[in-house]
C-alpha cells in the first residue's frame, strides 16, 4: 500500500524506508554437546535435578511435561512414555503421543522407580510424579530454573543452555 501511494505520488516517499531491521542479538546455543550432558548429570548434588535432565536429553520431553510426567504413563515393559492430556495438564500442541525410552533412559528409570523415594526428606505415601523435590512433591518452574541454573553453572555449561536445548538436542 505505502509503495502504491508512493507510486501515485500521494506521498514523497516511504517512511519505512529510514527505518532499520531490529539487531539480531547474540546467537542463542541450540544444542548440549554429549560432553556437556556429562557434566551436567555428574554435578548434581539434588538427584531430582539428574532424573530430570536425563529424561529431557533422552526423550526431547518439554519442561511442562517432564514435571507432570507421572509413573502411571511410563511402561519400563513396553519402554514407551505417553504424553496423555487431562485436566491438570495439556502437551502444547493438546495432542496426546507416545515416546519411546531408550536403553540407557530405560536402565535409568528403573533405577530410579525404587530409589527416587530414598532422596526425599519426607516423602508423601502416594507420590506419582516421576520427578519430585526433596519432599516427594511435583516440581514448580522455579525449582527446576534454580535447580538448572546451579547445575549449569557447576558443570561449567554457557548461560545460554536452557532445559529447553535438551529438547533440541534430543532433536538432533
Amino acid at each position: 500500500l505505502i509503495n502504491v501511494l508512493e507510486r501515485r505520488q500521494i506521498i514523497e516517499e516511504n517512511p519505512f524506508d529510514r527505518l532499520k531491521a531490529p539487531g539480531q542479538g547474540p546467537k542463542r546455543a541450540t544444542t548440549i554437546t554429549e560432553e556437556e550432558y556429562e557434566r551436567l548429570i555428574s554435578v548434581p548434588d539434588s538427584e531430582w535435578i539428574k532424573a530430570f535432565i536425563r529424561i529431557g536429553w533422552h526423550t526431547g520431553m518439554r519442561r511442562g511435561e517432564m514435571m507432570s510426567l507421572q509413573w502411571d504413563n511410563v511402561s519400563l515393559d513396553s519402554q514407551l512414555i505417553r504424553l496423555r492430556n487431562t485436566d491438570e495438564f495439556t502437551t502444547k500442541n493438546k495432542k496426546d503421543r507416545t515416546i519411546p525410552i531408550p536403553q540407557p533412559l530405560y536402565e535409568y528409570l528403573d533405577w530410579w522407580q525404587e530409589h527416587y523415594l530414598d532422596h526425599c526428606t519426607s516423602p508423601p505415601e502416594d507420590v506419582e510424579y516421576v520427578v519430585v523435590n526433596t519432599l516427594g512433591r511435583r516440581l514448580n518452574q522455579s525449582a527446576v530454573s534454580r535447580g538448572w541454573r546451579k547445575v549449569r553453572a557447576k558443570a561449567k555449561v554457557p548461560k545460554e543452555k536452557t532445559p529447553h536445548t535438551l529438547r533440541h538436542s534430543y532433536a538432533t
